[in-house]
């Protein structure tokens, strides 16, 4: 079994993200909220990037820098369509 799509909610609803395995080996992130659209790719193989990932995605859909706790939380996500 492989994860390749995940929703993601922020703590304001409109406020969501989208994260996808593609076939290439990326994982992709697509921002959606009222202010911003935007999209971000890290190799599935790429822990920094997939970090950098986790932590613009947490601040993003949370509307402020978390604790690492809160960022690993994201990470995790990630983490399962890297697998």
């Amino acid at each position: 079994m492989r994860i390749t799509r995940i929703d993601v909610e922020g703590q304001d609803p409109a406020h969501t993200a989208r994260l996808s395995r593609l076939p290439e080996g990326l994982i992709e992130a697509e921002l959606h909220s009222p202010e911003l659209d935007d999209l971000h790719r890290a190799a599935a193989d790429d822990q920094a990037a997939q970090s950098s990932m986790a932590e613009w995605l947490q601040e993003t859909l949370d509307g402020a820098r978390g604790t690492n706790s809160m960022i690993h939380d994201y990470l995790d996500l990630i983490a399962r369509l890297a697998d």
